[in-house]
């Protein structure tokens, strides 16, 4: 998000208030209320299959998915995780 160093770990929400940074504390905390409701859901799937790919990966998600990799499609529309 702009406006954010999301590299600076030891910046927290202390700190912004304590300087008074009611934008980046915004941007950091409540930004995604800015979203369309779309948005929103868009960037959520997003992650969702981002982390699906990833338990793929791992033994615990091998197991789960009986080994079989779980392709990153462009939508859970077609009901297949």
């Amino acid at each position: 998000m702009p406006g954010i160093n999301r590299g600076d770990k030891g910046m927290n929400f202390d700190r912004y208030l304590n300087q008074k940074r009611t934008q980046e504390i915004w941007q950091r905390y409540c930004g995604f209320l800015d979203l369309s409701l779309k948005a929103y859901m868009d960037i959520q799937e997003q992650l969702l299959l981002e982390q699906i790919q990833l338990l793929s990966k791992c033994e615990l998600g091998q197991t789960l998915f009986k080994g079989k990799h779980r392709q990153h499609s462009k939508s859970l529309d077609n009901g297949c995780l």
